[in-house]
């Protein structure tokens, strides 16, 4: 296997004997005259979709780049705003501002896993939206041992039979990064893999930091990976870890300089730009999509790496191909299609789609083909609709003009059959038949006051609903869950509702926050009063308030169950607690600094 710094040498070289070839040409103005053709042609779309090859030289990246210049402002919060060039057919300066790959706000993520979080009878896992693609979370578990993302910590703690006790820590390195902080990390057989952003004089770069946990109390690094952009997801297919980030040209660019104005890629703190061959022309823009693929197990091995000028901000990944979507701020959104191959990395395909995205459970493929939920804005209003796509990104389906002046709230796919909620006043939920992707059919749609802002299924014919209660003017109260009968999508209907007197939970922006095991009967997920609830459900009784538990924070608490104990996991420490009673058992703080608390903490359980 090449060592890291022969990697590195070998891009070096390539961007060196670029450098010289660009010092002989003889013309460079014809050779502008010639790209400048070749972008404008991109732009109107003579070239086809499908397939579209990656540049050979970074001459038409440049002019793409060029084209779209933009000035960038940095506020005191570190937020960079822009604002487009001035219009020289016009003479005029666009004033259309914003945030690169901005997206307006979205109320709801709900996951997808068919089965509940566990992968075993002995200890959960995170929640998924795809079964065997793992996504990164503030705390894993292989079993034996959490693993904690405490500030700029790990902390490894061994659960102990419900007395859990702190086996080791370490801090992050950070390098001259000014600002940094870890996002989520993975576990890879005897690897922890820790998803890192840093950012260095206005430079934001997404690392990955792999350590050994072979000896989980000696816990040591092996290697990094570090891409240009910021992070926008990642997701581990067996031991490879495909990571996405959207990085922005931020100084004017220079021809016969790749390194103002394409994205660089690095190992072990060696870094060097992307080869003119890894990158792909999606439109004129001064934004990149880099989508990289590293091998996290043994020494840590770099596979593939590609980018695309275009904006991203959403990723959905199953086994076979990887989709970024991004451009919503205009009222469209493009589409690109990787397939993974192993590690390979290929941009396939790429589109633009009217509507905008509620997030990653709005897009899912089934049968080789796409399908999408968005929200259309137009001068009347909004509308909404499902789409369906073959692997060129070609619409062959589609249900429109769904729920005037209302938007999607929640969306889910179950194989051929799709569900999606919207709501103004009362929350429509929505059964579509896909079996025929040309012809999608609404089969059923099922109005009750609120909505649900994360759907997941409960055991054969049953869809579980996690939102807010609203009265009849549409104003929404406290959150809710819902028990939806779709075993005859035809007619569904909500077989039972509770209402909590709590109106926030991380889960109703974040699948990851909740914990849901249909085989034991847990519906998990901490609320905005720092308490832990855990339900259960049957068909006899409906919803059933198992307990309510203590939890050390109301946000970024996640329920993770191991053997006989569940663990109530955050930031600040651990919570235990008896499955078969959810009796209080243990507690571990591993805050780095303890204060003495203003109030009377709560360290015990209150189980109903």
């Amino acid at each position: 296997m090449r060592t890291c710094e022969e990697r590195m040498r070998d891009v070096l070289e390539r961007r060196d004997a670029y450098r010289k070839k660009q010092q002989r040409r003889q013309s460079a103005v014809a050779f502008g005259a010639l790209c400048g053709a070749l972008v404008l042609s991109i732009g109107l779309g003579m070239l086809p979709r499908f397939g579209k090859p990656a540049v050979e030289s970074y001459d038409a990246v440049f002019e793409a780049v060029k084209a779209q210049e933009i000035y960038f402002t940095t506020t005191d919060d570190g937020e960079i705003y822009y604002e487009y060039a001035e219009d020289t057919s016009t003479g005029t300066a666009n004033q259309n501002t914003g945030k690169p790959g901005a997206t307006r706000p979205t109320a709801a993520t709900q996951a997808t896993t068919l089965k509940g979080t566990s992968s075993s009878d002995e200890h959960s896992d995170t929640n998924l939206q795809v079964v065997g693609v793992d996504e990164a979370d503030i705390v894993k578990t292989d079993g034996r041992y959490l693993y904690v993302l405490s500030g700029e910590r790990v902390v490894i703690v061994d659960p102990n039979d419900g007395a859990p006790q702190k086996l080791a820590e370490f801090t992050l390195p950070h390098g001259e990064a000014s600002g940094y902080g870890a996002s989520g990390m993975y576990l890879v057989g005897d690897r922890l893999v820790v998803m890192q952003n840093r950012y260095i004089q206005q430079r934001t770069v997404t690392a990955t930091l792999v350590y050994d946990i072979a000896d989980p109390e000696k816990p040591s690094l092996v290697t990094s990976f570090e891409q240009d952009g910021r992070e926008i997801s990642s997701r581990v297919i067996g031991d490879i870890l495909y990571t996405v980030s959207q990085y922005t040209v931020r100084t004017a660019p220079t021809r016969d300089d790749p390194a103002t104005f394409v994205p660089s890629i690095g190992c072990d703190e060696e870094s060097a730009v992307l080869a003119a061959n890894d990158i792909y022309i999606c439109e004129e823009s001064a934004q990149y999509v880099v989508v990289t693929a590293v091998r996290v197990s043994d020494k840590g091995e770099r596979l593939s790496q590609k980018a695309v000028l275009t904006a991203g901000n959403t990723v959905y990944a199953n086994t076979e191909n990887l989709y970024v979507a991004g451009g919503f701020y205009n009222g469209k959104t493009k589409l690109v299609r990787f397939a993974l191959n192993g590690g390979n990395i290929e941009q396939q395909a790429q589109a633009e789609i009217n509507g905008t995205l509620l997030n990653q459970f709005a897009l899912d493929e089934y049968d080789g083909h796409l399908r999408v939920v968005v929200t259309e804005y137009g001068t009347g209003g909004t509308t909404n609709a499902l789409l369906v796509l073959d692997k060129d990104l070609n619409t062959v389906g589609a249900i429109k003009g769904l729920a005037e002046d209302e938007r999607v709230y929640s969306v889910r796919f179950d194989g051929a059959v799709g569900y999606f909620v919207t709501f103004r006043q009362v929350d429509p939920l929505f059964t579509v038949d896909l079996s025929d992707p040309t012809k999608p059919m609404i089969q059923s749609e099922l109005k009750i006051p609120g909505f649900s802002q994360y759907l997941h299924p409960y055991g054969d014919g049953l869809l579980l609903g996690i939102g807010m209660d609203a009265d009849e003017n549409g104003r929404t109260t406290f959150m809710k869950l819902s028990m939806f009968n779709v075993s005859d999508p035809t007619a569904v209907t909500e077989s039972d509702v509770t209402v909590l007197d709590q109106n926030y939970s991380e889960v109703l922006s974040n699948h990851k926050a909740v914990l849901i095991d249909v085989q034991k009967n847990l519906i998990g997920f901490a609320t905005g009063d720092s308490t832990y609830h855990i339900y259960g459900y049957d068909a006899e009784n409906g919803f059933t308030l198992k307990a309510r538990l203590a939890a050390l924070d109301a946000h970024g608490t996640r329920g993770m169950y191991i053997g006989e104990y569940l663990y109530v996991v955050s930031a600040n420490g651990v919570l235990s607690y008896r499955l078969s009673d959810f009796s209080s058992v243990g507690v571990l703080s591993i805050v780095q600094q303890v204060q003495k608390p203003t109030g009377t903490a709560r360290t015990s359980a209150a189980v109903f």
